[in-house]
């Protein structure tokens, strides 16, 4: 097998630990992508604080990008972490970090890190593991400097890329905030090609008396940062894949020097694509093709509620789904943040879901109104299958990998179960 892949969850620790292991992943991982929140159970929350965000690691590097929000605040209170020398971070929304994380060691069957800082809660971490042979992965952070203005920036690898994903929260070049009571601007996004490309964004205004919030989703960009709910104050496209580097074009200036963290994959033992489908909102099955002899091995999903890319709204909402299985009994998880516009009580929700891939959720009354989950990984795409209808043609994006036969064996999907493992997996 060339590349090797795994989704799961674990329930961090309640007391600081140097040496917090999770295992079972069945092969060594070369890296790591989290997406944690402040949650402990399964479903919908709308009346406690909220926290997600991303993080990556690899034997040589790591990061955290994500931001908090402070429940039923008088005026508005949002924190944001972005750190180089941390691959989780958990936000109360209120300048504290509630639990820290970071890298120590990657295992024959697992990963070690070291928890510096706990909540005293059981909180679930999502991850997403990553290795084989003849796989190329790199994570690292690059900046773009408001004196360079628009054009191109480049971004150095230690081989190849076939495509990356990138990550921001805030207009700054600093790496070690842990957690700042500022606005945060949020960007994941990622490409593989110039019609091959998404970004989603959220903004959440900090100090305000009534909420200030807005999202975005691009198919034509890699990055975009909102400012002011509904304006697009920075943006980025996918410009080419080098030898040694990547390069994007910015098309939006920032204002001041800002820093982009990001993840590269590569070598022969993969192939990434990342695209778009609209909602179906009158099958319950949908196939969604990625093109001639993709089948995907492992994918990374992305919303934001909206029916038509490239324009901004109001209400803060960020879904991200994860999956390498095919089945309520295999790895699927999902996460929400759903921020409302415009309200004196300043009521996020956040949902954590092991069931459905991605779900939708109204910022108003917190109720899911639709999700679907992945029926099957299909020899040129996937199928969906939606377990509650939607009712409108919502546009996701998702970032998908495939193993290449000539790595180390043929190209099929590896699926682990994980209803025993050891580390707290669940």
């Amino acid at each position: 097998m060339a590349l090797e892949s795994f989704t799961g969850t674990f329930a961090a620790p309640t007391s600081v630990n140097a040496t917090f292991a999770v295992t079972g992943l069945g092969f060594e991982p070369a890296l790591i992508i989290f997406f944690p929140t402040n949650r402990t159970t399964n479903g919908i929350d709308g009346a406690s604080d909220t926290s997600i965000g991303v993080g990556a690691m690899t034997a040589t590097g790591q990061w955290y990008n994500g931001f908090g929000n402070t429940d039923a605040a008088a005026t508005s209170s949002i924190d944001y972490s972005r750190h180089t020398g941390r691959c989780i971070i958990v936000n109360d929304g209120s300048g504290t970090s509630l639990l820290e994380a970071a890298f120590v060691s990657m295992d024959t069957d697992g990963f070690t890190l070291d928890y510096s800082k706990v909540s005293g809660s059981a909180v679930k971490v999502s991850f997403m593991a990553f290795g084989g042979t003849n796989c190329d992965f790199e994570v690292g952070t690059t900046t773009i400097t408001s004196a360079g203005g628009t054009g191109t920036v480049a971004t150095t690898t230690a081989f190849q890329p076939k495509g990356y994903l990138l990550s921001a929260v805030a207009q700054t070049t600093s790496l070690t905030v842990l957690a700042a009571n500022l606005t945060a601007q949020f960007s994941f996004g990622g490409g593989t090609a110039a019609t091959e490309e998404f970004a989603v964004a959220l903004y959440d205004e900090h100090a305000v008396n009534r909420t200030d919030t807005g999202r975005v989703m691009s198919t034509t960009s890699v990055l975009q940062m909102l400012d002011a709910g509904t304006s697009v104050d920075v943006s980025a496209e996918h410009s080419s894949l080098n030898a040694t580097d990547f390069t994007i074009n910015v098309t939006n200036a920032v204002t001041s020097d800002t820093a982009f963290m990001w993840i590269a994959f590569g070598g022969s033992g993969l192939d990434c694509f990342a695209g778009n489908f609209t909602h179906a909102i009158t099958v319950a099955t949908q196939a969604v093709t990625v093109e001639t002899d993709f089948s995907p091995q492992s994918i990374i999903f992305a919303s934001t509620d909206q029916l038509i890319s490239d324009v901004a709204a109001n209400h803060a909402i960020l879904n991200l789904g994860l999956t390498t299985g095919v089945s309520s009994t295999d790895d699927i998880q999902n996460l929400t943040s759903a921020h409302h516009d415009n309200r004196a009580d300043a009521e996020p929700f956040t949902n954590l879901d092991n069931t459905d891939i991605l779900s939708e959720v109204d910022t108003q009354t917190g109720i899911a109104t639709a999700a679907y989950n992945v029926d099957s990984l299909d020899t040129n795409g996937f199928t969906l299958g939606w377990t509650s209808q939607a009712a409108a043609l919502n546009i996701s994006t998702y970032f998908a990998l495939k193993s290449i036969a000539g790595g180390a064996g043929p190209v099929v999907p590896v699926i682990y179960e994980h209803h025993q493992l050891a580390g707290g997996l669940q």
